[in-house]
């Protein structure tokens, strides 16, 4: 997905963010022995998350260092989740090992195929699945929890694909399912992915950067519990900004009445945490263009785009119990492509455009079961979700 990033006030640069890779991960304090976790019901004593980021492959000797990016060498859970695709073709039977300290937890999509979740030093593949018959060429979702509570400290994921043991490549993995792009459309109104209308609406949005005085803000916040207002009026305004922490506050407001119909608004946002919130409005008579990252738990955003000309809306949202928010309303055309991802807690999402005739959006989002649902909600996590399109 292309981006426009704000290095200062009067430079713009471009980069492009490959749609998938790696797999996730998320860090948190663990309890001692045998601590609760959620992939058996249970649920974290400590729930606060301690980091976040992807990793590029299974393979971690820590020893007594840091676990990744967590500050902590004991006492530490670490929960991997994303997808995994199986090579060559047709049905086949395969067994996953793991090299691990302390205790292990995996599930391929519905699936538990390794429960160890106790106290043991690593040894050569101490944790060996059942024989899983998994289709060649097919993607399914994993989700792998691991603690660590003193000594060493291992986790390396293999399996036997082709009648002997091997690391699981960096190239199985990915942070989406990547048949999710290729479904068909449902109606009319309904695209698996950005559509022409939307990447010209885009290209408009980054075209205007370059043209015109602009308002340009890049900010940058990490820690908790701060409330941020941010407000542009202007033309056109862009805002780049990157929050990391949690229990932080988020106002944006970017308004501007005489903006001619090629410039607007322009907000890219990353927020790395939990129990945060983020109110975006844009108004005025330009186009508006907002791309919005959230990765955490319990995170809220309300996002609102209205009044006249184009408005052109990514939201990517990982984590659980989070809820957000979309409104696209006035005589422009709208379009919203969003990504929703859990790995086991609900979550509520509410879409609605009004006042155009021009109304797209793209709604593909991944359940912990691994399915790919298209406009309705599924198991095991339930989910609440409302779409209107109105006149």
């Amino acid at each position: 997905m292309l981006r426009l990033i704000l290095f200062s006030l009067s430079s713009l640069l471009f980069y492009l963010t490959p749609v998938n890779a790696d797999l996730y991960y998320d860090t948190y304090q663990g309890t001692g022995a045998t601590p609760s976790f959620p992939g058996n019901g249970g649920s974290l004593t400590y729930s606060t998350k301690l980091s976040s980021g992807t990793v590029s492959q299974l393979n971690y000797y820590w020893g007594n260092g840091t676990v990744l990016d967590s500050g902590r060498s004991e006492r530490v859970i670490v929960n991997f989740y994303g997808y995994i695709t199986i090579p060559s073709t047709g049905s086949q039977d395969i067994q996953f090992y793991l090299y691990a300290d302390d205790g292990v937890y995996m599930k391929i999509d519905s699936t538990v195929v390794i429960s160890d979740w106790n106290e043991q030093g690593a040894g050569t593949w101490n944790y060996v699945s059942t024989d899983q018959t998994l289709t060649g060429g097919s993607t399914y979702y994993i989700d792998a929890w691991w603690y660590e509570n003193g000594g060493g400290a291992a986790f390396k994921l293999y399996w036997d694909q082709s009648g002997s043991v091997a690391l699981v490549p960096s190239s199985a993995y990915s942070l989406t399912d990547p048949s999710a792009s290729s479904t068909s459309s449902a109606t009319p109104s309904y695209s698996s992915g950005p559509t022409s209308a939307q990447q010209t609406r885009l290209s408009s949005a980054i075209s205007s950067a370059n043209s015109g005085e602009s308002n340009s803000i890049n900010i940058d916040i990490d820690g908790d519990d701060n409330d941020v207002m941010i407000t542009q009026a202007g033309e056109p305004s862009y805002l780049l900004l990157n929050v990391t922490g949690n229990l932080n506050s988020v106002d944006i407001e970017q308004d501007a009445t005489t903006v001619g119909t090629s410039h607007g608004h322009y907000t890219e946002a990353e927020i790395l945490g939990s129990s945060n919130s983020i109110d975006l409005l844009q108004t005025g008579s330009g186009n508006k263009a907002a791309f919005i990252d959230i990765a955490g738990d319990s995170n809220t955003a309300n996002l609102i785009q209205k009044d006249s000309g184009n408005h052109y809306l990514m939201l990517d949202f990982i984590g659980d119990g989070n809820t957000a928010t979309v409104t696209q309303e006035g005589s422009g055309d709208h379009a919203a492509t969003i990504e929703l991802t859990e790995s086991g807690g609900a979550w509520t999402f509410g879409l609605t455009q009004s006042g155009s005739t021009g109304k797209t959006y793209s709604l593909p989002h991944s359940m912990s079961d691994g399915s790919t649902v298209t406009g309705t909600c599924s198991t095991p996590a339930g989910c609440s979700l409302t779409i209107t399109q109105g006149d």
